[in-house]
């Protein structure tokens, strides 16, 4: 039992070290692809890439990596937004097969609680999402309603293919729900 138990139990240490480095890999793709090249060292990205228990230093020092560029990051939720903030605010999301597709967007906020974007970059993995699948996401009208909004890929800007095949397309839009986006094959 004593055996079995400690197979057992390095097969789910190593499957959850997959599962992390998959994850992370992932947001380098990201990162590479220019997801997060509007941001500038005076702004703040909200994101929810949980580093060091969202620690604002470690999540800083962790995009900072892999922009070659000074950011300031924090995870959504883990506190207030710095007084002293003199740029724009950024939500950054990334996603494992959400919605049968790794996602991720980017975009500026609305204001300092990261809930509403506008104008965001979706980071596209063009080797696997076919052209015409569409982006599908809600928008908050100003009476407080939600609204459902569908773009197809074919009709957003897109930045050239990297050598991967991914790509990000914008989406032009105000009062976009954060955490609301989804890829769907068209």
């Amino acid at each position: 039992g004593l055996c079995a138990n400690g197979a057992y139990t390095r097969a789910c240490l190593r499957n959850h070290h997959a599962q992390n480095l998959d994850n992370y890999y992932f947001f380098v793709d990201t990162i590479s692809a220019g997801l997060a090249d509007a941001v500038t060292g005076d702004d703040l990205i909200l994101c929810n890439e949980n580093v060091w228990g969202s620690n604002p230093d470690a999540e800083s020092n962790f995009f900072s990596r892999f922009t070659g560029r000074e950011l300031h990051a924090q995870v959504m939720g883990a506190g207030e937004v710095p007084d002293d903030l003199t740029g724009s605010v950024y939500g950054y999301q990334t996603y494992r097969n959400y919605g049968g597709y790794d996602l991720a967007w980017c975009g500026r906020a609305q204001d300092t609680t990261g809930e509403l974007l506008d104008t965001l970059q979706v980071y596209v993995q063009g080797a696997v999402v076919p052209d015409n699948a569409v982006i599908k996401y809600k928008v908050r009208l100003p009476d407080g309603t939600e609204e459902a909004r569908a773009i197809c890929l074919l009709d957003c800007d897109k930045t050239p293919r990297n050598a991967k095949g991914d790509y990000l397309a914008t989406v032009e839009d105000s009062s976009i729900l954060n955490a609301k986006i989804m890829i769907w094959d068209g």
